[in-house]
């Protein structure tokens, strides 16, 4: 095999064996070439996914239990963020949605996608960004053909904040 050479030099092969997925697995854990050529593109000096799966397979070869080790190795899982329903881009939208709303156009899906981002800021990031804010509000009024007041967004994003701190 081309890659022989390769694993006999690494300084954690041992007769066959490998010293890594051995201390891992507490019990002898043969070499397979193509898991040492792997390994040593993973950091060879370190545990890793390689040196993880050849321990866990000989574990579970042998009937030994290994979730142990499926534990230390598995990704954190996420938790899907909980987007509040209540908040400052809520009540933004309650005070300008009679007067860019338009019936014939539908739902603007960039619009909730927005008030979901502030009600996630809360009023305080929102009152810190409120130039993002108002460059979206500015953007929305030249696409609906809405004249477009800076003093006016201003105030409302101000009330929205003041309102959802209550």
């Amino acid at each position: 095999m081309s890659n022989v050479k390769s694993f006999h030099s690494c300084p954690y092969y041992d007769k066959s064996k490998c010293k890594l997925s051995s201390s891992l697995a507490g019990c002898p854990v043969p070499i397979v070439e193509t898991a040492c050529v792997d390994c040593e593109s993973h950091h060879p000096i370190y545990h890793n996914k390689v040196t993880y799966g050849r321990a866990i397979v000989t574990l579970r070869k042998k009937g030994l239990p290994y979730d142990h080790l499926v534990k230390t190795i598995a990704p954190p899982t996420r938790k899907p963020i909980a987007i509040p329903t209540k908040g400052p881009g809520t009540e933004l939208r309650k005070i300008i949605e009679w007067f860019v709303w338009n019936e014939s156009k539908g739902d603007c899906n960039t619009c909730k996608n927005r008030e979901q981002k502030m009600n996630l800021w809360g009023p305080r990031v929102c009152l810190e960004r409120i130039d993002t804010i108002k460059r979206w509000l500015k953007h929305s009024a030249y696409i609906k053909g809405i004249p477009y007041s800076d003093r006016v967004a201003t105030a409302a994003i101000r009330t929205a904040c003041r309102n959802a701190s209550k």
